[in-house]
């Protein structure tokens, strides 16, 4: 379950940031465009959790959803909390895999579906980070 609500407050998350740079004084479309297909990717995440639950026999316990930052600065700083909200569900997912080391249906499940997936979006964010802050002089032009 706790899997679950990460991936559900991620979408919500990446939600606020796409909507952040579609607005018309930010006008950053490719920063919008990333962070939506995020934000659905995550949401497709937890969707797929669910369908597992509920084919294993589980319970599905969802919790209240935090409020999340509606003001980003630029895109670097979005970027970084991102970076830093991927890795940290990774962790998250490897503690439940570890959990999970006795049921081999789960941890195929989540080696087949999540983990390495994890791994390539926690890099390319990671690339981005590094692209956005090699303009830190004029880093505003960076973004365009």
């Amino acid at each position: 379950n706790d899997r679950l609500n990460g991936s559900l407050v991620a979408s919500y998350v990446y939600l606020s940031m796409a909507f952040w740079f579609d607005r018309a004084d930010m006008a950053l479309p490719g920063f919008h465009k990333y962070f939506l297909a995020a934000s659905h990717k995550a949401r497709n995440e937890a969707e797929a959790i669910m369908k597992y639950m509920n084919k294993r026999g589980g319970y599905i316990r969802l919790k209240n959803l935090k409020s999340p930052i509606t003001v980003w600065r630029d895109g670097l700083k979005a970027m970084e909390y991102a970076l830093g909200m991927e890795k940290d569900l990774n962790k998250n997912m490897l503690k439940t895999h570890t959990v999970a080391s006795n049921d081999p249906h789960v941890t195929h499940f989540l080696e087949d579906r999540f983990l390495e997936t994890k791994v390539d979006v926690i890099k390319e964010l990671g690339e981005y980070v590094t692209r956005l802050k090699s303009f830190t002089k004029d880093y505003s032009l960076g973004e365009y």
